[in-house]
């Protein structure tokens, strides 16, 4: 979707979620703007999004109840702006539920995720079964050190992080 060709026009991706009654429940967009200050101002003022605090660099505007986030707007300065490309300065994630929908966001924040280990940990080499044993029972080996804890990564393991080496 294109908008317009001034500053605030958006451009991007839209897509509408319909109910079973084929009405309009969500209407979802991604994309990028010149200047969010129409779309922040027409957003705060028709649908009474409010700005919440955010990561720097970051603007996030919801609109909430006791049950949750029903509506959010979240701008972010682009890293790199061109002057063949002016009008898109900013990223814009919206998420816009039909007023008096139950329909809730699921919540957003930094999460981290750590995969569980394929293999058990295995002893390095030398090591007794008494250090096994008080490392299974949490229990600090005397004289032991860090990399007496380590492991190699399973082939499984070390094959997720080979598309992610630079250079390729």
């Amino acid at each position: 979707m294109v908008s317009g060709t001034q500053s605030a026009s958006l451009a991007g991706s839209l897509t509408y979620y319909f109910n079973t009654q084929n009405q309009i429940e969500h209407i979802s967009f991604r994309g990028r703007t010149g200047d969010p200050t129409r779309l922040v101002h027409f957003l705060t003022q028709t649908y009474q999004f409010e700005p919440i605090a955010a990561q720097p660099g970051e603007h996030v505007y919801q609109v909430a109840d006791r049950g949750g986030v029903l509506s959010e707007l979240r701008t972010r300065p682009e890293s790199i702006v061109t002057t063949a490309s002016p009008h898109g300065a900013h990223s814009v994630e919206l998420e816009l539920a039909r007023p008096g929908s139950q329909r809730y966001l699921p919540p957003r924040g930094p999460f981290l995720n750590v995969p569980q280990s394929a293999a058990p940990p295995t002893l390095a080499p030398g090591a007794d079964a008494s250090a096994s044993a008080s490392a299974e029972n949490g229990a600090a080996t005397p004289g032991g050190s860090y990399f007496d804890e380590l492991r190699y990564a399973t082939p499984q393991e070390a094959s997720q992080m080979l598309w992610k080496r630079w250079p390729n």
